[in-house]
């Protein structure tokens, strides 16, 4: 792969074989280019060539932009990888959706409970604190900003 840039820092990846394709139309563009400047009268059939037409429809297959900017698989990785507070934003979310998922799951448990379903497990009291240390783990603001305020990930009752 063969790795490129553009203004605003996005990457592209492309094959080899886009790079060498786009280099033969480049070169067949500057061969029309110059053969248009001294054009036959006619070819072969009597017919004289479109060459603005030629060149648009070449141009309309390159596959890599002039605007991009090659750069190396290192620079690449860089460029792509997430930025420590983004690495930390998705983990504070990431734990903030589990901590709901295990909400919805104490739910049952609780429901067992108040039930008097055979199916309860463990007393109604550790499922009860087992649910406040969840909602200490996580919380979020009035602005809907999520943090994590706990020291540790609470432990599921086993």
């Amino acid at each position: 792969m063969i790795y490129f840039t553009d203004n605003t820092k996005d990457v592209y990846a492309f094959y080899k074989e886009d790079l060498e394709h786009d280099e033969q139309v480049k070169s067949r563009i500057a061969e029309l280019e110059a053969e248009k400047l001294n054009p036959p009268e006619q070819d072969e059939a009597g017919n004289s060539q479109d060459y603005d037409a030629l060149i648009n429809q070449l141009r309309s297959t390159i596959r890599i932009g002039g605007e991009l900017t090659p750069i190396s698989e290192q620079e690449a990785q860089q460029l792509v990888a997430p930025s420590p507070e983004e690495m930390d934003d998705q983990k504070t979310k990431a734990e903030h959706t589990w901590v709901q998922s295990e909400l919805e799951s104490v739910q049952i448990e609780l429901m067992y409970h108040w039930t008097d379903d055979e199916r309860a497990s463990f007393t109604l009291e550790v499922w009860k604190q087992y649910t406040r240390d969840l909602r200490n783990y996580t919380t979020t603001d009035d602005s809907g900003i999520i943090s994590v305020v706990g020291d540790t990930r609470p432990s599921r009752p086993h």
